[in-house]
């Protein structure tokens, strides 16, 4: 039950992120840094609860402990690597959009497939 209300929670927070990226180059420069600074704390607060998942994921699946070693290291970086992603693109625009919205999704599927789908 918890991890289905957590992954409700990402999943909001994730639709927050996205559409506060989506929209951080349609306004003025204060308009844009405000909303990339929205986005920026949408994701934070996204890679928090995935790393809840994940955590609860190695607690109740088969999530090998070489993985979640890796993922100990990956997630502070991948957090980090959307938040520069983030701002990048509020402030240049082009396809680093890409980054943001499918780092996050990618490691939500792998909590999901190591909680319910390992074998």
């Amino acid at each position: 039950m918890g991890f289905f209300v957590l992954s409700v929670v990402a999943l909001l927070f994730f639709v927050a992120m996205a559409m506060s990226v989506m929209t951080a180059r349609g306004s003025d420069a204060a308009g844009n840094g405000l909303t990339a600074a929205f986005a920026i704390g949408f994701s934070l607060a996204l890679w928090t609860v995935l790393a809840i998942l994940l955590s609860m994921a190695r607690a109740y699946g088969v999530v090998p402990g070489w993985a979640m070693a890796c993922l100990v290291v990956f997630v502070p970086i991948l957090a980090i690597g959307t938040c520069v992603a983030i701002g990048l693109y509020s402030e240049s625009g082009g396809s680093i959009i890409v980054v943001p919205l499918a780092l996050p999704l990618l490691m939500y599927l792998y909590a999901v497939w190591a909680r319910f789908l390992a074998p």
